[in-house]
């Protein structure tokens, strides 16, 4: 139906190398790479770094999935920024080339697909110049894409928040190569009903995040220890024909990284088996 994914910004505790080996053990079948100084940096990994990260998944069981480009200190100790928003174009192409660059490393490495954000509305910001600037940076880095996705993930209290706006961005683009990164957690977050706004956006999207959340609060929950219905999620899933990963994204959890790690497939896998045989 659709295989799991472990995001390593829950593993940032330990180096790369072992946090590969660590999904593996754990049974997922795909792993997804999250640029971070504690594994490897997108303007400081050389193309030694880049080959021995290459042989490392190819050594392992998990399939690399997805590129996360979006950590908040990239580009700077102010969280997430420069963004594609920012007022300052320095700025704005320091984040351009970021991504630019995550497309090329995802192009080395065989990944399929880079998720970004879209920034911060600051203070000075104004909504229909960021709007201008952002479509004007996405479509800069789709020319650099080659066949790699490029996947908007909405993101609580950024510019592009939800799905529905995601969709209305990446219509008005036009692009097949840029599609949504949709977060169930955020989704539940900033969204009035998870089931419906699931449906909206399933055609769009080619890549998902999953972790559970408590009262609407954007903090990542080890799945089954907050409010979303996973049961429900997954049938809804499985109707409207999703067949690509599911992400497990607990960076909150790195202190109990192995219990995130195991009780997250465990409890996920025995959702997806129990929906399976429904089906037969």
């Amino acid at each position: 139906m659709f295989p799991l994914s472990y995001n390593t910004n829950g593993l940032r505790n330990m180096p790369l190398f072992k946090a590969i080996d660590e999904v593996s053990k754990a049974g997922y079948e795909g792993i997804e790479l999250s640029f971070h100084s504690a594994h490897f940096h997108p303007f400081s990994a050389s193309k030694s770094d880049l080959n021995e990260i290459k042989n490392a998944l190819k050594q392992s069981s998990a399939k690399p999935i997805c590129i996360a480009a979006g950590a908040a200190d990239l580009l700077g100790n102010e969280p997430f920024e420069p963004s594609l928003i920012s007022p300052d174009q320095n700025g704005r192409e320091q984040r351009i080339k970021l991504i630019c660059r995550a497309l090329e490393i995802a192009d080395i490495l065989g990944v399929p697909v880079v998720n970004f954000a879209s920034g911060m509305i600051n203070e000075g910001v104004n909504p229909e110049e960021a709007r201008r600037n952002l479509i004007s940076g996405i479509r800069v880095c789709l020319d650099s894409a080659k066949g790699v996705i490029l996947a908007i993930e909405p993101e609580p209290n950024m510019f592009i928040e939800t799905s529905t706006q995601a969709i209305a961005l990446i219509n008005e683009i036009g692009c097949p190569n840029l599609k949504l990164n949709l977060d169930i957690g955020h989704v539940q977050c900033c969204e009035d009903n998870l089931l419906d706004s699931i449906a909206k956006a399933l055609s769009y999207t080619r890549h998902i995040h999953i972790e559970d959340i408590k009262g609407k609060i954007h903090h990542h929950e080890i799945p089954g220890e907050g409010d979303i219905d996973f049961y429900s999620v997954f049938r809804a899933l499985r109707d409207y024909g999703y067949h690509y990963y599911l992400s497990v994204e607990l960076y909150h959890h790195m202190d109990v990284w192995e219990k995130a790690l195991f009780q997250s497939h465990t409890h996920l896998l025995g959702i997806i088996k129990k929906i399976k045989e429904e089906k037969r």
